[in-house]
């Protein structure tokens, strides 16, 4: 009995592991990319915005459909390259959502929001009331 796998059939391997894997990671990976990105000595704590969240997630299924494309459309010129700018898309996701954050520091508090190329600081000086939402 001859074994016939496909290439395609490894792309539909490939999607599965990761609808099966992606809820686990996206319970656990933002907090942990936001604090290898953003913490620094004098940091008490980098917290994951909810965007964050949203964003991976949206990375994922991104991941996903990227993959289940090859194997739908059976690898040709079309779904290799409909699959290519939705992987660019996901790598958008993931950066965009790596940049953000909020961090208490000893001697500021910092925030990014998810769509800014810039970074927010204030020091404790100029803080009167936080509230956290």
């Amino acid at each position: 009995m001859d074994k016939n796998y496909e290439t395609r059939h490894i792309f539909m391997a490939l999607g599965i592991c990761i609808f099966i894997y992606a809820p686990i990671f996206l319970s656990f990976m933002p907090q942990t990319v936001a604090n290898i990105l953003h913490h620094h000595d004098g940091a008490w704590y980098v917290f994951a915005p909810r965007e964050n969240f949203i964003a991976f997630g949206v990375g994922f299924i991104l991941l996903f459909v990227s993959s289940m494309i090859l194997f739908l459309m059976d690898i040709k010129k079309v779904s290799v390259a409909l699959s290519f700018i939705i992987l660019f898309g996901c790598f958008g996701c993931f950066v965009t959502a790596a940049k953000s954050h909020k961090t208490l520091a000893d001697d500021a508090i910092s925030f990014s929001p998810i769509l800014a190329f810039r970074e927010y600081s204030y020091s404790w000086n100029d803080v009167d009331k936080v509230i956290f939402l």
